[in-house]
């Protein structure tokens, strides 16, 4: 089934001797095709929990605090985005081979859809992405953690009338920004867009000699997320 948009909820489990269980939300978007996001949805989900297991076999007794959750998913999302980066770059051997190579030679790596179409998935992963919003939730339920890729947001609705039991609920993407008489609802992440003029400055601060890598708000004028998962296309042109 090709996917533009999902939500999915994962429990991740720690095996004994550790009892933990973790719980996690992954919102997705597709931008210029749906190939990514369901790579995403499919891998994102494992490489944060193998990074989880051997976090855990490497010290039993470690603190699951905001910083070590920071890394785990900075080291998760970037080391699942390298992953497609080099499947493609592999078949023409590395950078320096696919300068090297003629247009028909990579069109005909490429274009294989008459033989299984491998090489042309892999294209597919690189030439379209994804924005992404993840949530984990520790064992005891105290801390709810956030990342986020682009403009998926994550917000806070917490009922404002008392209850016998402490009520919170996580959401994603859903209810209009803006408090009721009965619930207060904040936004936990920030838009990484042409609308965020901090992301504009970034971008240009990190490409000082590329006048165009934004224009009209996006980035190389044609894309609105600022931050995403894949799009390799446009990194690998700068280097060929």
């Amino acid at each position: 089934m090709d996917l533009d948009w999902c939500l999915r909820w994962y429990v991740f489990t720690l095996e004994p001797p550790f009892f933990q269980e973790f719980t996690a939300w992954f919102s997705l978007s597709g931008h210029l095709g749906d190939a990514t996001v369901e790579h995403v949805a499919h891998h994102l989900p494992i490489i944060i929990r193998d990074f989880l297991l051997e976090a855990f076999a490497n010290d039993s007794s470690r603190l699951v605090t905001p910083a070590f959750i920071t890394d785990l998913f900075s080291r998760s999302i970037v080391a699942f985005d390298n992953a497609i980066a080099r499947d493609v770059l592999d078949l023409f051997g590395g950078i320096e081979g696919l300068s090297n190579l003629s247009d028909e030679t990579i069109r005909r790596t490429i274009n294989d859809q008459h033989y299984g179409g491998a090489n042309y998935h892999k294209v597919r992963l690189c030439m379209h992405g994804t924005t992404a919003l993840v949530a984990l939730v520790d064992p005891e339920h105290n801390n709810l953690w956030i990342a986020n890729l682009g403009d998926c947001r994550a917000r806070t609705l917490l009922h404002l009338i008392p209850f016998p039991m402490f009520l919170t609920e996580f959401l994603v993407m859903v209810s209009a920004d803006g408090d009721s008489d009965d619930w207060r609802v904040e936004l936990l992440t920030t838009d990484h867009n042409g609308d965020n003029d901090a992301e504009i400055v970034r971008v240009r601060h990190e490409h000082p000699e590329e006048p165009e890598c934004v224009v009209d708000r996006r980035v190389l004028g044609a894309l609105a997320p600022f931050r995403s998962s894949s799009f390799h296309f446009l990194m690998f042109n700068s280097h060929c």
